[in-house]
This record gives structure tokens, sequence and C-alpha cells, in this order.
């Protein structure tokens, strides 16, 4: 879609979308050091995503795993105290 023409976004659409991005999604600002930001872009480049996409499904994979691993660690204690 580069180089296509697109129309101007009216005021009332981008109040619209801040009020819907608000409602929808959590915001947490990350900070990189210096230079991480080319790596990332690369990283995420590789998976044909967006930095966001990249950084947000990198990040909800490692807590999903982690989640996951405490409650088996969880059910395994209960399995050894019966």
């Amino acid at each position: 879609m580069k180089g296509e023409e697109t129309m101007p976004v009216s005021e009332a659409q981008m109040r619209a979308s801040r009020k819907y991005d608000q409602k929808a999604y959590d915001r947490i600002l990350v900070l990189f050091k210096k230079g991480e930001k080319d790596k990332i872009r690369a990283a995420a480049a590789i998976e044909n995503k967006s930095v966001n996409g990249y950084i947000t499904s990198t990040v909800m994979r490692d807590v999903e795993e982690k989640i996951t691993a405490e409650a088996d660690g969880c059910s395994e204690k209960v399995q050894k105290e019966n």
C-alpha cells in the first residue's frame, strides 16, 4: 500500500480511535538502551511483525510459559502432599 494516497483522518475519527484504544488496551512504557531499537526492528522484520506486534507476542509467550510452569509446579506440590 506504499505510495497510495490516504484520506485525511477527521478530528472526530481520531477522538473515537483514542477512546477505543483507552478502553481496549493497557499501555506500558518500555525503555531500551541506545542501539537496541535497531536490533528489535530487525528481529521483528524477520518474523514479519511490527515492532509492537513482535514485542507483545514475545512478552506474552514468555508470560504464558511462566504461568503454565508455575501452575504445573503448584499441581505437582499438591500431588506430592497427598
